[in-house]
């Protein structure tokens, strides 16, 4: 293919489709390969076909060609009817057929599959994997959460007496951050110099994430000012990460300074990192701020998607400006946005909170007609809504329907049930919330703190000293701990009925030695 050698592709692939013969093994790869380098895969297929019916004999490198043609493609299936055709015609997978293939299952999120096909190659196959077999495992492995085999992995790799790359190791450590274990990434930055590896932007990055998840931005900024010393310099997500860990611990002007510091450094800055900031104000409920950024954020060529939308609507509602809400919500249908579970649940908290129980209803059935389903804060929303409007039957004939159509585990969570239990027990149904409490425990959920007091509070109304002191016990049991206020409420119950001991230790909880 003397073409291609001259950079003159299309001729040579003119020349190979010409030819009334196939052109021999070497030239048919030459222009496969092309092909899927232009990512002209529709060609690939139709240029393979005609070269197989004018007699080419494929190889393992032809198929090596096809497989990358499928990965690129994204098509799962047909790579393993490729395989299976190998293995009809008895042709050995090399490493890079079975690299691509385990890539392809790890990035469909199927590891069970991936590791089976590993195996394979190694036990009966003899293929020995290479660093990129082992790094797409790695990577599968700390996608899915699956820290143990992907240090494993990691681990055999060293033993292999192969060199872990920079890949491998921000695989890992963008793992171990997500898995909120700092120490372990930290200790692999150690394993880095080690082996040689200078660590790159996306190792900083992932560090940087997880200091900010934990919420120690002092060291994430200390991170950032050593990229900076190791002339990396911060890009989008670097300041992205930082800006939304400044905004989750409400310090929103030391993240609006980091948004210019961006924007002076050109910068620009992507929808996250506008919608971190617009979250932020709508928490300060400066919601002026947020929509000034909104407009910037167009004007800059960065389109408004859902996230922007949801957070200023739950902005408007908590403001219980709900006439903005809706405005914004109308706006969303001119842009051809779809709103999503989150919008739909502002607006129904909303609408509730304003004592619009029709509105409400009739935005939950327009989410039901838009095919979302509702989650569990969505189900709180309207059982509270129910009980503040006095509708106690509405409330428990919703749950009866939904916990139907559910099995009572989809639908309700300890968020749900515990918006039940509140309003029973405030209600005066206090059986009826003890009920509740036990198919909530029998349904594999376990209680938090506000379910245990809803329920100690309705005891306490009905005077059932003994299902009082049992709650507390349980409570205790499942590592739920009484605050101050529940420490000094159930210390005046015992006082009372003569339990003076149990009193006194629970007074004795209390710092301020007061139990009134």
């Amino acid at each position: 293919m003397e073409f291609v050698e001259f950079g003159l592709f299309e001729e040579a692939l003119w020349v190979s489709r010409e030819m009334r013969s196939s052109p021999d093994v070497k030239a048919c790869l030459t222009v496969l390969n092309g092909l899927v380098r232009r990512r002209r895969f529709g060609s690939v297929w139709v240029d393979y076909e005609s070269m197989i019916s004018r007699g080419l004999v494929p190889d393992v490198y032809v198929y090596s060609v096809l497989f990358q043609c499928c990965f690129k493609q994204g098509l799962s299936s047909k790579l393993k009817m490729l395989l299976e055709e190998m293995v009809s015609k008895e042709i050995k997978p090399n490493v890079y057929i079975y690299t691509i293939y385990i890539r392809d299952l790890c990035r469909e999120s199927k590891m069970e599959e991936a590791e089976k096909m590993f195996d394979l190659m190694k036990k009966k196959h003899g293929v020995v994997p290479n660093l990129f077999t082992y790094s797409a495992m790695i990577g599968g492995y700390c996608k899915a959460g699956m820290l143990r085999q992907a240090y494993a992995l990691y681990k055999e790799i060293l033993v292999a007496e192969l060199l872990p790359n920079v890949v491998i190791f921000g695989a890992l450590v963008d793992g171990f951050c997500k898995a909120n274990e700092l120490v372990a990434a930290r200790s692999l930055l150690v394993h880095m110099v080690k082996f040689g590896v200078d660590p790159n932007l996306h190792v900083y990055n992932c560090l940087i994430h997880g200091e900010c998840r934990r919420g120690n931005m002092l060291e994430a900024m200390r991170l950032c000012s050593k990229i900076e010393s190791l002339r990396l310099w911060p890009d989008v997500f670097t300041y992205t990460i930082l800006i939304n860990g400044l905004c989750t611990e409400d310090r929103i002007t030391e993240a609006d300074i980091l948004f210019k510091k961006m924007k002076s450094e050109r910068i620009f800055p992507s929808s996250v990192t506008y919608n971190s900031l617009i979250h932020g104000y709508c928490k300060e409920d400066n919601m002026e701020k947020a929509l000034e950024l909104c407009s910037e954020m167009t004007s800059n060529g960065v389109e408004p998607d859902i996230i922007t939308f949801s957070t200023l609507i739950d902005g408007y509602c908590k403001l219980r400006n709900m006439k903005a809400a809706m405005g914004l919500y109308s706006e969303m249908s001119i842009k051809g946005i779809v709103p999503d579970v989150v919008t739909y649940t502002s607006l129904i908290d909303g609408q509730f909170k304003e004592a619009n129980v029709k509105e409400a209803l009739r935005l939950y059935s327009d989410m039901l007609e838009a095919g979302i389903h509702p989650n569990d804060h969505t189900f709180a929303c309207l059982v509270d809504g129910f009980w503040k409007e006095g509708r106690d039957s509405d409330a428990m004939e919703f749950y009866l329907e939904n916990s139907q159509a559910a099995n009572g585990k989809e639908a309700w969570n300890h968020v749900g049930f515990t918006c039940l239990i509140q309003g029973l027990c405030q209600n005066g149904y206090v059986l009826r919330a003890t009920r509740l409490f036990s198919d909530m425990r029998s349904g594999g959920i376990t209680p938090d703190l506000p379910s245990y007091v809803s329920m100690l509070k309705g005891h306490l109304q009905e005077n059932r000293v003994i299902d009082t002191m049992m709650l507390h016990c349980d409570m205790i049991k499942t590592g739920n701990l009484p605050n101050l206020v529940v420490n000094q409420f159930l210390a005046m119950l015992y006082q009372e009925n003569g339990y003076s001991r149990s009193a006194c230790f629970l007074t004795n909880l209390n710092p301020l030695g007061t139990i009134s």
